[in-house]
């Protein structure tokens, strides 16, 4: 896989940060994710059906990857995905400060504060452990487009949804990256997947009004604000108002 991130990567100029609280503004629309959709099909089925998957779960990279045949089934009109597992959750066991005589110059150096009393510079360390932690069971309605070919791609799978054919192991992350790269840049759009995760978050809050608690459910999100922010995006708010008066 060649090297496409920071400096020496194959694209000019240094990674850039990204951030869905300036790159997601509203829902950018099904014409739009119909483009996308498509494109990354036309890169192979897997891909596509990795990518629709990425956005109707509204998961990280990590988890979409994760995702197991087991894990899904229709009633009614709806794919309801049960235990999806949440990464990056980890729960503190451990904390202590580490001391240097010198002073560090290494690309953590700015992590340590200079006490004069004792002459060292310090920083606090901990050691942490993975919390093993799932999504409550989901939905994701059958209706809208792209989640036929979804189910359609689940239905013939057996175990992880998205193999690679070269381990027993489902594709890295490196290989969704570098594909969501090449989609965007054919597109002229910067694609990343937080960026598909907010955009869930932003098309559940315009097409069905959810609220807050209704975000909270679906994303297992801990922080309110995080909730607040999809609400403020998308139009739920105005559209609760109109007719009242």
């Amino acid at each position: 896989m060649p090297n496409v991130w920071g400096v020496g990567g194959s694209r000019e100029g240094k990674y850039k940060r990204h951030s869905v609280d300036r790159d997601v503004e509203e829902f950018v629309g099904w014409p739009t994710l119909t483009k996308i959709f498509e494109a990354a099909y036309a890169k192979s089925k897997i891909f596509g059906s990795f990518t629709v998957c990425l956005f109707k779960e509204g998961s990280r990279v990590s988890e979409a990857l994760q995702s197991r045949r087991e894990m899904f089934k229709v009633e009614d009109d709806f794919i309801w995905v049960n235990k999806l597992p949440v990464c990056k959750r980890y729960g503190k066991v451990d904390s202590w400060i580490e001391e240097r005589r010198e002073k560090p110059h290494n690309i953590l150096a700015k992590l340590y504060a200079w006490n004069e009393e004792k002459k060292v510079w310090q920083r606090k360390r901990w050691e942490t452990e993975r919390i093993e932690l799932y999504r409550i069971p989901f939905p994701i309605h059958l209706k809208e487009p792209f989640s036929l070919e979804l189910w359609r791609w689940i239905s013939t799978t057996e175990g992880l949804l998205f193999p690679s054919p070269y381990t027993d192991k489902s594709y890295s992350k490196q290989w969704a990256y570098h594909n969501l790269i090449e989609v965007g840049e054919q597109l002229g759009m910067e694609l990343y997947n937080h960026w598909f995760r907010a955009q869930r978050a932003s098309q559940l809050g315009e097409d069905y009004d959810y609220d807050p608690f209704d975000f909270r459910n679906y994303f297992r999100w801990e922080k309110m604000e995080m909730c607040l922010k999809y609400v403020k995006r998308s139009k739920a708010l105005a559209d609760k108002m109109r007719g009242k008066w």
